[in-house]
């Protein structure tokens, strides 16, 4: 009884994903002007190529060095630090020495 419930779940979730597949399959025609009827494949050389993984840190150095607002945004961190230091230096009092010399 149980494994023919099982079963039952999984032809419907198959009927359900070809059913996806057909709906997404009209639709993709449609926006592209092309006949209901035509069959799309995907493209399976992509599919098929392994790309090399790198590890996090070079992902993370290639998204800070592509995306223009992450660059802002430590900009405007960096800015805002020497704000602050600069805050931090007028607590402080200021000191003058000034000297000469004249030789006669």
């Amino acid at each position: 009884m149980k494994a023919e419930l099982q079963t039952s779940n999984v032809e419907l979730t198959l009927l359900d994903a070809e059913n996806n597949w057909q709906l997404a399959n009209v639709s993709m025609d449609l926006l592209l002007g092309l006949p209901e009827k035509t069959q799309l494949l995907p493209d399976s050389t992509l599919v098929a190529q392994n790309p090399e993984l790198k590890n996090l840190d070079e992902y993370v150095q290639a998204a800070y060095t592509k995306r223009a607002d992450l660059a802002s945004m430590d900009l405007r961190k960096k800015a805002t630090e020497t704000a602050v230091k600069s805050a931090r230096g007028d607590y402080y009092p200021n000191l003058a020495l000034t000297g000469g010399y004249i030789a006669a």
